[in-house]
């Protein structure tokens, strides 16, 4: 599932030779996001900044019955998360989740999947696999 989220954060490090920024959200927790080519300002932040950021994330899903990958090795997600389903809507294909750290949020599904086969309270994982900013400024 490809997402566009806009988030705020602060800049812990850079890489200007690969053009990576590590960032730590509000919810303190850092990730690393690279810089695509609309992401002029890249060049101009520093260590410590504050920012605004427009991120398209590339997230794996999978059922909480499967495995994951340890933290640090290779293919182990930035960021992961696990989701509960509290509803399903078949008419308009979304289901609404609620996340470990207690946020709702309603997805939708794509039409290859079967909703009948899931159920309420069936948790999944969600691993964020990538991340590239379309945008970013210092906000103070």
């Amino acid at each position: 599932m490809l997402q566009t989220v806009r988030i705020s954060a602060s800049v812990v490090a850079m890489d200007m030779v690969r053009r990576q920024a590590t960032l730590r959200g509000t919810d303190g927790q850092a990730f690393t996001v690279k810089m695509g080519p609309g992401a002029v300002n890249f060049e101009q932040l520093r260590v410590g900044d504050h920012v605004a950021a427009t991120v398209t994330q590339k997230v794996v899903i999978s059922p909480n019955d499967e495995a994951t990958p340890s933290p640090g090795s290779p293919t182990a997600a930035s960021i992961h998360k696990t989701g509960k389903v509290i509803a399903i809507d078949s008419a308009k294909r979304t289901v609404n989740l609620r996340f470990d750290d207690g946020v709702m949020e309603t997805l939708p599904v794509r039409s290859d999947v079967d909703l009948i086969r899931h159920k309420l309270g069936e948790t999944f994982n969600f691993r964020v696999t990538e991340m590239t900013a379309s945008w970013i400024e210092k906000t103070r």
